[in-house]
């Protein structure tokens, strides 16, 4: 059975977000290093069913995501967010974990 996944982001402006696929691994100092996977989005991977419908425009557009993941399905599904500034806190969430 597939699990589903319905999220929303926000593109442009500040505090934009995105949806990336990735794994996470361990770094020589033990810390948790993301690496994103070569398909990168999720409308990238094959594997994956990816639906968006989008709102809005300009700063104010949004787009709402439905991804149907497959049982077994190797990456991590993460929303990502910010607008650049190094200290900025991204808030990012996983919304899958094989």
């Amino acid at each position: 059975m597939s699990e589903r996944i319905e999220h929303t982001t926000k593109p442009n402006g500040a505090g934009n977000t995105w949806l990336e696929l990735g794994t996470w691994t361990t770094d020589a100092f033990g810390d948790a290093r993301w690496q994103p996977a070569d398909s990168r989005y999720p409308q990238h991977d094959r594997r994956l069913q990816v639906k968006r419908e989008y709102d809005g425009r300009g700063k104010c557009q949004e787009i709402h995501w439905t991804i149907l993941v497959p049982d077994g399905f190797p990456l991590t599904i993460r929303r990502r967010s910010g607008d650049g500034r190094p200290n900025f806190d991204r808030g990012e969430e996983d919304l899958y974990t094989p």
